[in-house]
């Protein structure tokens, strides 16, 4: 059990001790938020803006995930705003092209996920955390959505697994729209 989990575990209390009723419907509108953003984020066209908006709903996921008192999910979510962000240099910068800087985020999501660990479901968030690093070191932009869906398969059974409602129907919604972008802007086979 990682050292941060008892501030984990006592986020939801002290939250609805301050918040009452408003707790859950903030938690709901966070949600709510954050799956716009994450399904918007996959019909973006290029690269750049898929990565500005997938930064967005993870800002609003971190809301939710403390929300909740999740504090892993929350952190990997931290990384990926960050990681989003760093990987954009990739488009200006030789030095930020190196696979070096996968390797590094993936060892800070190992690194989050280890510090605030407090249940065997905290593995799902870290294996999402790490297929959403791999997928968006990705250039091209069909690579991004085939690893982001591997990605959000874990994220998913984080949100099964964890009873989130709102971060199960973005999953949900963020599995579709996926294939939805990989078939709306797959490249045309010639026929001879």
């Amino acid at each position: 059990m990682g050292f941060l989990s008892k501030i984990s575990q006592n986020i939801v209390p002290f939250l609805e001790s301050k918040l009452g009723v408003w707790h859950d419907i903030i938690a709901y509108i966070v949600g709510a938020i954050a799956i716009m953003f994450l399904v918007l984020s996959f019909q973006m066209k290029n690269r750049k803006r898929i990565l500005l908006v997938h930064a967005l709903a993870s800002i609003t996921w971190i809301c939710y995930y403390l929300l909740n008192g999740d504090l892993t999910s929350g952190l990997i979510a931290f990384t990926s705003v960050v990681r989003n962000g760093f990987f954009l240099l990739k488009e200006r910068y030789a030095w930020a092209k190196s696979i070096v800087w996968l390797f590094v985020f993936i060892a800070i999501n190992l690194t989050f996920g280890i510090i605030s660990f407090s249940t065997y479901k905290d593995i799902f968030p870290i294996l999402g955390g790490i297929g959403s690093t791999t997928a968006f070191f990705m250039t091209k932009e069909k690579d991004i959505r085939i690893f982001s869906f591997i990605a959000y398969v874990f994220w998913m059974c984080n949100s099964i697994s964890k009873g989130y409602l709102m971060s199960f129907i973005s999953d949900f919604l963020t599995l579709s729209s996926v294939i939805i972008a990989l078939i709306r802007y797959r490249k045309k086979v010639k026929t001879k």
